[in-house]
């Protein structure tokens, strides 16, 4: 039987029997009692070809040229087929799925029966959306006869699908040269390696490297010219802005940066304002929002262009219209799901606001006629919006989900999937001894999706955590036994920031699009907090299991607060700054932490006192998880100058700190430990397999 996966999508009305799942080809999900979980194209096309064919031995090399098409490492394969296990729930020991014959292959062994079933408004290109089956980042060419006015074919059906790229690893931030004739982007061949600029020739389908730092290079902007990148190149504690001299490919000359950043994080992009003019988006710290500058190259002249508040993220992306007239950006005013459309004029220095859209964007791009922007819509398609009205036009409607547009050269570029999937790994070994014991470092809950914020359960150790696979960020629940299910089925896209249990082990709290909510677990009913308490952040369980420690900016600062589920009353807690909270189990001691200063406190809630813990403790910031030992002896916490580490510290005497997990250059997301201090869950981010490829709208043309 051939593989066809490319050829077959919603068209497609087998639902295969594997096992104890079924697996819907149209629909590319697997089901199993309640439990929907949606794959990605990768994943499909890896089952679609084992199910095919499940009679005999599949090497990898085999897999490799008819699965990825392109060339790619064992790795990949091997990272596919552990995704694979971990969806279907095998286990390699003992596999009832999927068995590994050593230097031979993979066989699927599970029993496998195929139905058909009826087709219902089937989509007339639905056949487009298994052609994404491997792709990432994808380009729209509008038709060569399109012009500004008409904007009929922009709604036009997308006809052909031509690869241009065939990396391992992950490929991002996408950005056209002037004329269209380059594709440069960011690299990522593997977890371990570092991001890199790379640039392809489209029409001889050269790739040149860019960058060979030691460090984390992305985002890379055109010249007006073509000529020169400019390119943010990112480390944990700064952020630098280089131009790359890009005229001689083989040779690109990268001078020293021409900027300082005052951020380690690269949510920031920055853009050409013209031949020696950058606009670029920076914040003061971490905790800051961003703000918009320009900045002369020889001059050296720096200008504060916008002033968001205090109350979001900020202005953190933008684009210049091919007029040069208006510099678009994004701005997120509250921290939640929603992104403010504003215009910046260029020629008087006003700006307005166009509209909001109830999604969280990552860029947006201009069409060439400077009067419509392009931007992924809360449906996660792409949509224009006109800069006068405020309105627009959906421009896709694809099964895969579709984020940050550029353009240049007539073309529009556009993501196509998703990117830095993350994955929830569990340590097992002695965690709370003098010299700690790692005896087991493994993949725990690993979906075609990212899953994350993983929450061991205090009385049981079974796990809730966030995942992406019912096609949209949902608290879901792993037993002890091993099963998953669902526990919130929220209908709007629902950024959750945060999740902690009860002490009692039957609820959990979350900041869901920064408001509170809580889930009665036994139950499965949710409950959200008051509307106008919002900016809500770090969410944790009083020992009571009625009342609930979250913070909130009030300001310039973070502030902790105690709300009442019985009551629905607020009250402050502290006044000196708050961030993350943790009560002890015993006593009236709250422990926390707070952005803008270092150090970890205790505060006693009965007379309002703080102080200080430790004198090491006292000189770092501790931005992201930590955690207390039940008897408070031990504390802890994501190392702040090494994020892929996760160390120990006594809160009984001053001592040095004790490494307990140390990966490779993995960014530790989040982790929680479990109360007997013998398992330890974390999430990380896992490498993907992503292609680019060029979207022609005249099946006639073709682009090599």
């Amino acid at each position: 039987m051939g593989f066809n996966r490319l050829r077959k999508t919603d068209g497609d009305t087998r639902i295969i029997q594997v096992g104890d799942w079924l697996f819907d080809v149209g629909k590319l999900t697997i089901t199993k009692g309640d439990d929907e979980l949606s794959l990605e194209p990768k994943t499909v096309d890896l089952l679609i070809y084992l199910i095919e064919n499940a009679d005999r031995v599949i090497s990898k090399q085999e897999l490799m040229d008819h699965v990825w098409r392109t060339v790619v490492s064992d790795n990949a394969v091997t990272r596919a087929i552990v995704r694979l296990r971990a969806i279907l729930g095998d286990d390699p020991q003992k596999p009832i799925y999927i068995i590994t014959l050593p230097r031979k292959g993979y066989r699927l062994i599970a029993p496998v029966q195929t139905k058909n079933r009826p087709v219902q408004n089937s989509r007339p290109l639905a056949w487009l959306a298994g052609a994404l089956a491997s792709l990432m980042i994808v380009v729209l060419v509008f038709n060569k006869h399109w012009s500004p006015d008409s904007g009929t074919d922009l709604q036009s059906p997308l006809m052909k699908l031509v690869p241009v790229t065939s990396l391992v690893g992950d490929e991002i931030d996408p950005a056209l040269s002037p004329d269209g004739a380059m594709l440069a982007f960011a690299h990522r061949e593997s977890e371990s390696a570092t991001w890199q600029v790379m640039i392809k020739k489209l029409a001889t389908n050269e790739i040149f490297q860019v960058t060979r730092g030691l460090q984390n290079a992305w985002l890379p902007a055109w010249s007006p010219d073509g000529s020169k990148l400019a390119y943010q190149s990112i480390a944990m504690d700064y952020c630098q802005i280089y131009i790359a001299d890009v005229n001689d490919l083989a040779n690109p000359k990268v001078d020293k940066p021409v900027l300082n950043c005052n951020i380690g994080v690269g949510s920031g992009n920055v853009v050409w304002g013209g031949s020696e003019l950058l606009y670029y988006s920076d914040a003061a710290t971490v905790n800051d929002p961003f703000v918009i500058f320009s900045y002369h190259l020889l001059t050296k002249n720096l200008n504060r262009i916008t002033s968001p508040p205090n109350s979001g993220k900020g202005d953190y992306r933008m684009q210049l219209s091919p007029d040069g007239n208006w510099l678009a950006f994004l701005r997120n005013a509250v921290y939640r799901d929603q992104t403010e459309l504003w215009l910046y004029a260029v020629n008087s220095g006003e700006s307005a606001r166009i509209t909001t859209l109830p999604v969280l964007l990552r860029a947006l791009a201009w069409l060439p006629d400077s009067r419509r922007l392009v931007v992924a819509n809360q449906n996660k398609q792409l949509q224009t919006v006109d800069i006068e009205t405020g309105t627009g036009v959906e421009l896709t409607s694809e099964m895969m989900p579709l984020f940050h547009p550029a353009a240049g050269g007539g073309k529009l570029v556009a993501s196509v999937g998703s990117f830095h999937r993350r994955e929830i790994w569990r340590a097992v070994g002695e965690f709370g001894t003098d010299t700690p014991v790692v005896e087991s470092i493994e993949p725990f809950i690993v979906s075609s999706h990212s899953n994350l914020l993983a929450r061991l359960n205090p009385q049981d150790n079974s796990v809730a955590f966030i995942s992406e696979r019912s096609g949209s960020p949902q608290i879901w629940l792993r037993n002890r036994d091993g099963s998953q299910h669902q526990l919130t089925r929220f209908n709007d896209s629902h950024n959750i920031t945060a999740l902690n249990w009860s002490p009692d082990g039957k609820r959990l709290v979350a900041a869901g699009n920064s408001r509170l909510l809580w889930v009665d677990v036994i139950n499965q009913q949710v409950s959200f907090g008051p509307e106008d308490i919002e900016a809500v952040a770090k969410p944790v369980w009083a020992t009571d299991n009625e009342h609930i420690y979250f913070s909130r900016k009030t300001g310039a600062e973070w502030q902790l607060f105690i709300f009442s589920t019985a009551t629905g009353q607020v009250e402050a807690v502290v006044k000196d700054g708050g961030y993350q909270s943790k009560p002890a189990e015993q006593g009236n001691t709250i422990y926390l932490s707070k952005l803008h200063q270092p150090g970890l406190w205790q505060l006693d809630s009965d007379s309002g006192v703080e102080k200080p813990v430790g004198n090491w403790l006292g000189m770092q910031n501790f931005n992201r998880d930590w955690v207390i030992s039940a008897s408070e002896e031990h504390f802890y916490f994501v190392d702040p100058h090494d994020i892929s580490s996760i160390l120990r510290i006594s809160l009984q005497e001053d001592s040095d700190p004790v490494n307990i997990i140390k990966l490779s250059q993995d960014t530790i997301i989040d982790f929680d430990v479990s109360r007997d201090l013998k398992t330890l869950v974390f999430s990380r981010t896992a490498v993907g397999d992503s292609d680019i490829v060029l979207l022609t709208g005249d099946s006639h043309r073709s682009v090599r």
